[in-house]
């Protein structure tokens, strides 16, 4: 208890402290928990005590140093905005009185020391609001690289230039080319970023990210190959470098060092669910303020009736008939399959069905069809022309006659018969097709694809083959007689299937070749 009531009072009297002041304490605090961090490794296991102790001194120490240097920073921006208060009077006053002869020595010395206490911030870090009308308003760590106050009237007024350190969106990711130099668009055209205008009061204390939030299940912005950070969700910690992180938006998991994640803190987490859920509130009372305007949101902007209904095909499926062009194009422009269209991918999901209208129906007309749910793609249907009708069936007759008893080995003989006369109407129907026309009268092409079709045959056929005689291997062993026998017949039609077969291709290879030889023939 001494000691807690020891480093409230630190706390309490760090706030009133003054510059140097304060970063005296800040150097003292660093160097004593660097003692605590020797005692903690130089401990015995044993003494969990004394261990305990530490850690909670330990902890303390931190709270006092981010205090101490919160405090420091904000004392910075005070005399940064009050001497610019200064500055910007002294200012004034020198407007009004113009036709004095005296100089102010005092005025231009605090003129001095304001340029240069500005031009101390650049280069620190900060936190920097970013948000419109399309991306969710919120702060973000960024870095400042310029500070303009030649045209500011008041405090406010004093723009600084950032570069955010986190970019989320495209905007904010800074341009290397403007970075080298190099880049040849005006900071309105280029399509990153080259620095955004902030007011000074707007900026916010840079927060370091605490590592020691990263554990499993835990929120965070991960980095990707684009430079951009996307929200993720942290999978498992490897060790004390690396993490395997799930990114959300690519549904896919990724091994990355710790610099390039970014734990989000629960107060943020619980904030953004907060955020929604005041959103998504149907109790709220709905305002006729004029003066409210709402934000502009891009949103679904069809509107489907009960009769035109979405697809249930994914998108792409037509193009197994096509090369497939439509679907490349959009890959290269970032589509995600399974996503939606847009910029959020807030779009659409399936395909637009194409409508196509009756002939000569008015507009009216297929409107009409429309809200009575007969649809605009019926087609009209040919009446099937009904059978003349013979004379009356006597069902009951029908029923009493007496029919052959079938066994059960004469519905598989049955089976077995027919799929055997298949297969032979199926080999010797092509066969006969491939001899009875002559090769001569054939094109080249056709020749071709006979050769292409017998060859894909005969490399099936001798598949079958060497099956067969791995299952006649293995038959051998049990002795099984039967099975045996039906094997060693099925092998010797496969092998005269693959003669005749060969001699197919054969004369098909004698037909190219007389070919080849009569057309170099010509040619000489």
């Amino acid at each position: 208890p001494q000691r807690e009531n020891v480093i409230l009072t630190e706390k309490i009297g760090v706030t009133n402290m003054s510059e140097e002041l304060l970063q005296e304490s800040i150097i003292l605090y660093e160097s004593q928990l660097e003692q605590v961090n020797v005692s903690l490794q130089a401990i015995v296991t044993d003494e969990t005590e004394n261990k305990d102790d530490l850690l909670q001194l330990k902890n303390d120490l931190q709270q006092l140093i981010d205090l101490t240097k919160d405090n420091l920073l904000e004392l910075k921006k005070k005399e940064a905005l009050k001497a610019a208060d200064d500055y910007l009077k002294d200012i004034d006053d020198s407007d009004q009185n113009l036709g004095s002869p005296v100089l102010n020595v005092t005025n231009t010395e605090k003129c001095t020391t304001v340029d240069e206490d500005l031009q101390n911030m650049v280069g620190m870090k900060c936190q920097a609001p970013y948000g419109d009308d399309w991306q969710q308003f919120g702060y973000h760590n960024a870095i400042i690289i310029k500070i303009d106050a030649t045209d500011a009237s008041d405090v406010h007024s004093i723009k600084a230039t950032v570069l955010y350190c986190n970019p989320v969106y495209k905007k904010m990711l800074p341009c290397s080319y403007y970075l080298e130099g190099n880049c040849k668009f005006s900071d309105s055209d280029c399509r990153q970023s080259h620095g955004a205008h902030i007011p000074l009061s707007q900026l916010k204390e840079y927060q370091d990210p605490d590592f020691s939030l990263l554990a499993t299940d835990v929120r965070c912005l991960a980095k990707t190959d684009h430079g951009l950070w996307t929200d993720g969700i942290v999978h498992k910690v490897i060790d004390e470098r690396t993490c395997r992180v799930y990114l959300t938006s690519y549904k896919e998991y990724v091994i990355l060092n710790w610099e390039d994640v970014l734990p989000l803190a629960e107060e943020d987490v619980e904030e953004s669910e907060e955020e929604e859920e005041y959103e998504n509130d149907p109790n709220l009372p709905i305002t006729d303020d004029a003066s409210l305007v709402e934000d502009f949101k891009p949103s679904h902007v069809w509107k489907m009736s009960p009769s035109n209904q979405l697809l249930e095909t994914p998108i792409g499926t037509w193009e197994k008939h096509t090369k497939g062009i439509g679907s490349k194009l959009l890959f290269q422009m970032g589509y995600i399959l399974g996503q939606g269209l847009g910029k959020e991918q807030g779009g659409r999901l399936e395909p637009v069905e194409a409508v196509v209208y009756p002939k000569g129906k008015s507009l009216d007309h297929c409107m009409e069809l429309k809200e009575k749910g007969e649809g605009i793609n019926k087609r009209r249907r040919k009446r099937r022309k009904r059978p003349k009708k013979g004379p009356p069936i006597n069902i009951n007759a029908e029923l009493k006659k007496p029919r052959p008893k079938l066994s059960v080995f004469d519905f598989l003989n049955e089976k077995l018969q027919h799929k055997k006369k298949d297969a032979q109407e199926i080999s010797t129907g092509s066969n006969a097709k491939l001899n009875s026309q002559s090769l001569k009268e054939n094109t080249s092409q056709k020749l071709n694809v006979h050769s292409f079709q017998v060859g894909e045959n005969i490399k099936r056929t001798e598949k079958d083959i060497t099956k067969l005689k791995e299952a006649l291997k293995r038959n051998k062993a049990r002795n099984d007689i039967i099975t045996i026998r039906r094997i060693e017949k099925t092998i010797a039609e496969k092998q005269a299937e693959l003669e005749v077969l060969k001699k197919s291709e054969q004369a098909i290879r004698n037909e190219q070749l007389s070919r080849s030889n009569a057309k170099k023939l010509s040619i000489f």
